[in-house]
């Protein structure tokens, strides 16, 4: 993807390698910086590379607190890269010429993904533009693929179907709501979300937790049936095997299997 911003004689220019990426990738890139005057110009401060997260809404708005800063990237003609550190050179660039630097951020195994309420972008410029001004790309970002493995296996052999996908920024779980199938053991199932993590522990274990909301048939003090709906939480932790067998291919059975024993916990309070 690419990004442009000029700035009088000074033409911004973002790159990066690709154009979708998914938890745990590495987004690389280029920031350039190109003169199309006809005299040196020189950048104060530093030339700048930022990953933050934004709110769509926020950033539509150009919200002051739209921004979330995840990283930060400073480069000098010095060749210095340091995060979190603001460099006091200047760069000069002379007439036609182009000043240009390599960059990289390693995206989290829970780093947010792409979803309707925000983002990840890169922000770039000069470090003494404030935040709200600078220029931005937005970064596709989906969710790591252990959560396709989990998502496949159920709609395929489960046959429950994804209504919504979503980010919970908070507590970094990708929300996963699912629709039960349309039969009578099943049919109390008033909703069903999977919160879905991969952790950074050794072999990268997949954390689930899942929040049903039962329907069910109670006796008011009339005597009267009444329709309630109670919510009922498990927690479940997959091993590598579990999902994944052969390197990298999906191990479906595992999931299944491991789904189906939260669901047997659910059925005997339906029937």
């Amino acid at each position: 993807m690419k990004g442009i911003s000029v700035k009088q004689n000074l033409e911004f220019i973002l790159n990066t390698e690709g154009e979708n990426w998914i938890q745990g990738d590495v987004i690389r890139g280029t920031i350039a910086v190109k003169n199309n005057g006809t005299s040196a110009e020189k950048i104060s401060g530093s030339l700048l590379v930022i990953l933050a997260h934004g709110d769509l809404k926020k950033v539509h708005n150009k919200s002051k607190n739209a921004w979330t800063v995840i990283i930060n990237k400073y480069t000098t003609q010095q060749e210095q890269e340091q995060e979190q550190v603001q460099a006091q050179e200047h760069i000069e660039i002379k007439a036609g010429e182009v000043f240009q630097k390599r960059f990289e951020f390693k995206l989290s195994i829970d780093a947010h993904i792409t979803d309707k309420s925000g983002s990840l972008y890169l922000l770039y410029g000069c470090s003494d533009e404030p935040m709200e001004n600078l220029p931005h790309l937005q970064l596709m970002v989906n969710h790591n693929q252990v959560i396709t493995f989990f998502i496949e296996a159920v709609e395929r052999f489960v046959r429950f179907k994804v209504k919504q996908i979503k980010f919970d920024k908070d507590e970094k779980y990708v929300d996963i709501k699912l629709i039960a199938p349309a039969t009578r053991e099943l049919s109390s199932i008033d909703s069903l979300v999977c919160s879905l993590k991969v952790l950074e522990d050794k072999d990268n274990p997949l954390k689930i937790i899942y929040h049903f909301t039962l329907k069910s048939l109670d006796i008011a003090n009339g005597g009267q049936a009444e329709l309630q709906k109670k919510k009922k939480d498990f927690e479940q932790i997959l091993k590598q095997n579990e999902y994944c067998i052969y390197g990298n291919s999906p191990n479906y059975d595992g999931i299944k299997n491991r789904f189906q024993e939260i669901i047997k916990e659910i059925i005997p309070r339906l029937l």
